[in-house]
């Protein structure tokens, strides 16, 4: 049976989660897959991400997660009865269901799942009354129910429950809603972590090989750096089909034919340095929690180029338009030609 009283001997404005607390945790873990795993490959190979993750069901799992947080932020005193079983009910579903949010994420980060005994004492008061509040085992015999009854009393959560174990005589258990919600509130900030720990490792492995990339970009064969960028970075040549590498290559090799060849040089390198400091920046805020980024976000981004084919000065029209806009006008007049 569920007890539902209304005592003041415990201050219930105190049960509850620190919602903000998670809902900033959470938000990390966003922003990491809107910025990084659904975007990048590289990224995505430390992950598993198959034809279901592609779905992108990992961002309406966030979602869900953060709603059933301003639930839990507070436990609410029910004026009668059956509002204490429905307020029962949704609190104990709804940590359940967060578990089985954590299993996911973790599972798709390859942390393995949380164990049985990490869940075991939230797990097994849900099941026993909203799950199974009959159990029969395999073999159809009765293991056993559950009494609900309107008795109750506001800091805790009671009922009788009748066990093949104990002779099917009745047991009254007692649990106080403040140890549920503290050890609900405990699973969810060291799964979270771990979580973040994984993320944090490989966005770092992440930032590194970008800034391999940047520091070894004029030391290395165009073709080469050009692989490579559609490797590391490839987010970048699929959004500007300007810089897809067939093109890039083309222009490297006709970029003393015609000044519109070297000015999409020059705006692939001025283009690619900015992103670059774009992403370090993201990352060191998912990582850091701080905007106080030491990343500027134009880097220079220094191409290798012989001396009798440098860049050199650009035309006046790269100074007038966007990285973007340009890119469309260069589109235009390049192929058109």
């Amino acid at each position: 049976m569920f007890l539902f009283y209304f005592s003041t001997c415990v201050d219930l404005m105190d049960i509850g989660i620190d919602k903000e607390k998670a809902l900033k945790k959470s938000k990390r873990i966003r922003d990491a897959w809107n910025g990084f795993f659904w975007e990048f490959r590289v990224c995505q190979r430390h992950i598993r991400f198959t034809s279901e993750e592609r779905s992108n069901y990992v961002g309406d799992l966030l979602n869900y997660f953060d709603d059933t947080l301003h639930h839990l932020e507070k436990f609410r005193v029910q004026p009668d009865y059956l509002s204490s079983l429905y307020e029962t009910t949704a609190v104990l579903q709804m940590m359940f269901i967060q578990q089985d949010m954590i299993d996911e994420l973790v599972s798709m980060l390859k942390l393995g799942k949380s164990s049985s005994e990490e869940k075991k004492f939230i797990r097994n008061i849900r099941n026993e009354l909203i799950g199974h509040p009959i159990s029969r085992g395999d073999n159809g015999e009765l293991v056993s129910s559950v009494f609900i009854t309107g008795f109750t009393e506001g800091p805790l959560l009671s009922y009788v429950r009748y066990h093949k174990s104990n002779n099917y005589k009745h047991n009254l258990i007692t649990h106080h809603w403040k140890d549920i919600f503290e050890k609900h509130e405990t699973y969810l900030n060291q799964f979270l972590d771990r979580i973040l720990d994984r993320i944090t490792e490989i966005l770092s492995h992440y930032s590194q090989t970008i800034l391999k990339l940047k520091n070894g970009a004029g030391q290395v064969p165009f073709e080469k750096l050009v692989r490579w960028i559609s490797l590391v970075f490839e987010i970048y040549t699929t959004n500007f089909p300007l810089f897809d590498p067939k093109n890039l290559l083309d222009f490297y090799n006709k970029r003393e034919s015609h000044p519109r060849y070297k000015l999409a040089l020059g705006l692939f390198q001025d283009g690619i340095g900015e992103r670059i400091g774009e992403v370090l920046r993201d990352i060191n805020l998912i990582i850091q929690e701080s905007d106080n980024t030491k990343f500027d976000p134009h880097i220079k981004f220094d191409i290798s180029f012989t001396a009798e084919s440098s860049i050199g000065e650009q035309p006046p029209v790269a100074k007038k338009k966007s990285i973007t806009s340009l890119a469309s006008y260069l589109s235009e007049i390049i192929f058109s030609a």
